[in-house]
């Protein structure tokens, strides 16, 4: 695993210290002890790890950093939204595809070209498989919101984290 890659991975694990900050300060949540004791033995084990195994530079950093500050906004945004105006998971869903869509498609292109070095998405050659596969994509992205917003509308976004690191799936928010 390189690297940048894999102290992503381990930050990933930040978001739900980062949600805990966030509900405790915004919301006044209180948390129990042992709830707190969790994760300061996530964010030890995240240090740890980092100071140890990880090589991490400036721009790992800041998109590490930036990663766990929208995904755990976006997530608690996602359920009190979901709470206060009661939308199902499939309501919630409609009303933000829209707006996600048209950024990717409005920004998208240009960090592509950014990220492949000065390649526009045209230029890439589009045969079945790559078509086949970009739709089996489109198709997964749509079962991973819904399945979130399902889960944001019933649980916290604190219970939704670790959720996903108990499946595996980092954040959650892959």
């Amino acid at each position: 695993m390189p690297p940048q890659v894999g102290f992503y991975q381990i930050a990933k694990l930040m978001v739900i210290p980062f949600v805990c900050l966030v509900e405790a300060f915004a919301y006044k949540r209180v948390f129990s002890r042992p709830v707190m004791a969790s994760i300061a033995t996530v964010c030890v084990g995240v240090a740890v790890v980092t100071v140890s195994s990880v090589s991490v530079n400036f721009m790992g950093l800041n998109v590490a950093l930036l990663s766990i500050v929208a995904a755990g906004s976006q997530q608690l945004l996602c359920g009190y939204m979901q709470r206060t105006s009661g939308m199902s998971s499939t309501e919630m869903l409609l009303y933000t595809a829209w707006p996600m869509g048209f950024s990717l498609l409005t920004i998208g292109p240009f960090l592509d070209y950014v990220v492949t070095g000065g390649r526009w998405v045209t230029a890439y050659p589009y045969v079945y498989a790559v078509n086949a596969t970009i739709a089996a994509t489109c198709c997964l992205a749509v079962g991973v919101n819904v399945s979130q917003f399902m889960c944001l509308g019933r649980f916290s976004a604190v219970a939704y984290q670790v959720r996903g690191v108990c499946e595996g799936g980092g954040s959650g928010c892959d």
